[in-house]
């Protein structure tokens, strides 16, 4: 009876973490071949609007692997970049930072594993300033917006030409948003509920598209025997 109830407790601890699971996409990192490594391209891989201001926000878990490559890249219409990827130094020892163009914007030396980390970047062409947050820490950079009309956002691997990426970071990515400059949510993309490849978000139901994904949620969607 003793036994009974000690796997009746755990059952049910499994079926409470289950409830509580809130999405999330695993990204197949640089370490995997590359044929097989994620992406993920919000709005479907159509233009988002920047003219009056715009913040990308979302949530970051670093897994303890080998740490190097990208998180994610914005794109303007004047072919520029605006990156977040891990990098390494000459003592090999690795850190995040923003990358402007050419321009590299060390974030901090520390590396925070299996943490979901608030991460947003706030697009302000009108100023010609971008303001970053990286959890806890914040910055503002200037950028020139010349032109700027809109974005596409791509994390994980990129295709478009020119702007191709493979190294990929071992990340898990939740909770995308985009907001205006009154920060009213526009799109958002949970990362939870999803058909294969396609999650739709919760404003308009606009498509992120997915390449080899692994949705966290699917690992806690089906009993499994002990």
């Amino acid at each position: 009876m003793k036994k009974l109830f000690v796997i009746f407790c755990l059952l049910c601890s499994i079926s409470v973490y289950s409830s509580n699971i809130n999405g999330g996409l695993f990204f197949r990192s640089h370490q995997q071949p590359g044929t097989i490594r994620t992406r993920l391209v919000l709005n479907g891989g159509k233009p988002i609007k920047i003219e009056n201001g715009r913040t990308i926000s979302f949530d970051l878990m670093l897994r303890k692997e080998i740490v190097w490559g990208y998180v994610v890249r914005i794109i303007t219409n004047t072919q520029k970049n605006i990156d977040l990827v891990y990098l390494a130094n000459k003592k090999n020892d690795r850190y995040p930072a923003w990358i402007l163009n050419e321009s590299q914007h060390p974030i901090t030396q520390d590396l925070t594993y299996n943490k979901w980390i608030p991460i947003s970047v706030k697009l302000m062409p009108k100023d010609n300033k971008i303001t970053f947050s990286f959890g806890s820490i914040q910055s503002t950079q200037s950028f020139d917006f010349s032109g700027c009309k809109n974005v596409t956002i791509h994390f994980g691997t990129s295709g478009i030409k020119n702007f191709q990426v493979g190294d990929v970071a071992p990340i898990n990515i939740k909770n995308v948003r985009v907001l205006d400059n009154k920060d009213n949510e526009i799109y958002h993309w949970e990362l939870k509920q999803h058909a294969d490849s396609i999650c739709y978000d919760l404003i308009k139901q606009c498509p992120a598209i997915t390449e080899n994904p692994i949705w966290l949620i699917d690992n806690h969607s089906s009993w499994d025997q002990l």
